[in-house]
């Protein structure tokens, strides 16, 4: 949910520098050439991709998920400020990163070293 699809909030987004991606969320309604002009890779569905020895899987919403197998991780947004019980989702949205971008290693790792524990 990208600025809530808000021109003027993507319009700042702009500034962003790395490497900017986007997973569609419900809220982005604008096409994706809009993210793509904003410097971001637009993806529109979920995906996986392998991370030292787990499968993390990325995902707008949790409940896309029906079920975890071992050594899965789930990436998410949708929910805001909510999270799941279950300690293998990692909620992205803004509202849990105080708005601020996040190192995606950093966190897979430390979630990494959280369940195996």
């Amino acid at each position: 949910d990208l600025a809530m699809g808000k021109r003027e909030y993507l319009e700042d987004l702009r500034v962003l520098t790395g490497k900017k991606t986007i997973l569609l969320g419900n809220h982005d309604r604008r096409g994706p050439r809009t993210y793509f002009d904003l410097g971001f890779r637009v993806i529109k569905k979920g995906f996986t991709a392998p991370y030292k020895g787990w499968t993390i899987l990325f995902v707008h919403n949790p409940a896309q998920v029906p079920r975890l197998y071992p050594k899965q991780i789930v990436c998410h947004g949708h929910i805001h400020e909510k999270n799941t019980e279950d300690p293998r989702y990692i909620n992205f949205s803004v509202e849990q990163t105080d708005y601020k971008p996040v190192w995606l290693p950093d966190v897979l790792d430390a979630k990494i070293e959280e369940l195996s524990k």
